[in-house]
């Protein structure tokens, strides 16, 4: 990074000139983060760089030394697993390999199903060979992006006459708008990174409430024809 770069790096919302040009981005605020934590222990945080070459980040705090001999043993916590009301088939789609797996992890520690597609555009691929009840959809992405994806799926669902599948949105800006645009294109809800696992839990159990609601609903509905189409041949 040049000069220029370095001066903005660790204000909030700023990226360095190719990190704005690259296709998948965050939002410029890892760094400031960074940098409010450390300074809130007293600390500083600084980075050496020359373009081309690369950089380096460190910081430093000031810790007081601990009187006692040996570190006290924290005793193990044994987490409990909330079982979803019912196991469902989930598409989780984000361009980031990391973000992809930790979904993944916890959605089948709780017994889920997951597959997933680093685009919107895999993820329509995806949904044409196979049903899923719930869809985790990231927001800023290659290729296809959240909003667009979504709009093309339901696009989908409509053409082919699929059950709708329960999309939530996801995405690092909590923004209040991006929530709205997300429910104007065709989603069903929105959580903003990080998110907290247990609220991603009840988000997919009311999904699977809805699904399961809006199924009796059908059901309903086409047995109340079927009978009123055998009454009127009778």
């Amino acid at each position: 990074m040049d000069q220029e770069e370095l001066k903005l790096l660790f204000h909030r919302f700023s990226q360095t000139y190719s990190q704005s040009k690259e296709k998948s981005r965050g939002f410029g605020l890892g760094l400031s983060i960074c940098k409010k934590m450390v300074e809130s222990m007293g600390g500083t945080i600084n980075v050496e760089s020359k373009k081309g070459v690369g950089s380096k980040f460190q910081f430093q705090i000031t810790c007081e030394t601990s009187l006692s001999k040996s570190l006290p043993v924290t005793p193990k916590l044994t987490l409990k697993k909330t079982p979803p009301v019912l196991p469902q088939n989930i598409l989780v789609v984000d361009d980031n390999p990391l973000n992809r797996k930790v979904l993944v992890t916890h959605l089948t520690q709780v017994g889920h199903n997951c597959q997933t597609a680093s685009d919107g555009q895999e993820a329509i691929a995806l949904i044409a060979r196979c049903e899923f009840h719930v869809i985790l959809m990231d927001i800023i992405m290659p290729v296809l992006d959240g909003f667009k994806a979504t709009q093309q799926i339901r696009l989908l669902e409509k053409k082919r006459n699929l059950p709708p599948a329960y999309i939530i949105g996801i995405s690092g800006n909590a923004r209040e708008v991006y929530s709205e645009q997300g429910i104007a294109c065709g989603m069903n809800d929105y959580l903003s990174k990080p998110y907290d696992k247990k609220v991603l839990c009840e988000k997919i159990n009311n999904a699977t409430i809805v699904r399961m609601a809006s199924a009796n609903t059908t059901s309903a509905i086409t047995e109340a024809t079927s009978k009123t189409t055998e009454n009127e041949r009778q």
